[in-house]
């Protein structure tokens, strides 16, 4: 099964320079603020070094669809609160479990506000892209997600998902596409579980 999760830098900036260009909480708070719906292109790099492609989906709230494209051939859906993987190359029934499980629940809230409560474990600048380290401080034993913001304009280009064991698997995004057209059987779980037993 998928798992979620996958610069060397040219100058050196002061800490002014560099206080400067780090996109502020703020921002990046109306940034998810004003992009509730999106479509990419992704690369998921796992910590064992293999590489799955695909497109991804988001409606908030709570609804996150991963089109794996072939060889593996998988779609993982966040929807109703739940984490379902249909695996399209088994005969075993599509596996679920809660959101709740995964640090990515933290992107799927209806209103994002970082500079509020104790998700924001760091928030740092590498002097390319903007890194938020965040952790659901209720479920502390699913690990810890990593936001990385470029700018001008502000803009997701990947995350990383770190588990207990200090596993990561990095997203990196692409072609990204904002307040498109998203129909509602992208993340009907009933629906795609009778699609998947059509295959």
């Amino acid at each position: 099964m998928l798992k979620f999760a996958v610069v060397l830098s040219l100058f050196f900036f002061s800490a002014s320079s560099t206080q400067a260009e780090k996109a502020s909480l703020a921002a990046i708070s109306s940034y998810f603020d004003q992009h509730k719906v999106l479509a990419a292109q992704f690369v998921q790099i796992s910590y064992d070094g293999s590489r799955a492609d695909g497109q991804i989906f988001l409606k908030r709230p709570g609804r996150l669809r991963f089109e794996y494209q072939h060889p593996n051939n998988t779609i993982v859906l966040v929807a109703e609160k739940r984490i379902t993987v249909f695996d399209y190359k088994s005969n075993s029934h599509p596996s679920s479990y809660p959101v709740s499980n995964s640090p990515l629940s933290l992107l799927l809230s209806e209103e994002i506000d970082f500079t509020k409560g104790a998700m924001v474990l760091d928030h740092s600048y590498d002097g390319s892209l903007t890194q938020l380290v965040l952790e659901n401080p209720e479920y502390q034993e699913f690990g810890q997600i990593t936001l990385k913001f470029e700018q001008g304009p502000l803009r997701l280009s990947q995350w990383q998902v770190t588990n207990q064991a200090g596993e990561h698997i990095l997203v990196v995004l692409s072609d990204l596409k904002y307040d498109v057209v998203l129909h509602d059987t992208l993340f009907n779980i009933s629906f795609n579980i009778e699609k998947w037993k059509k295959r």
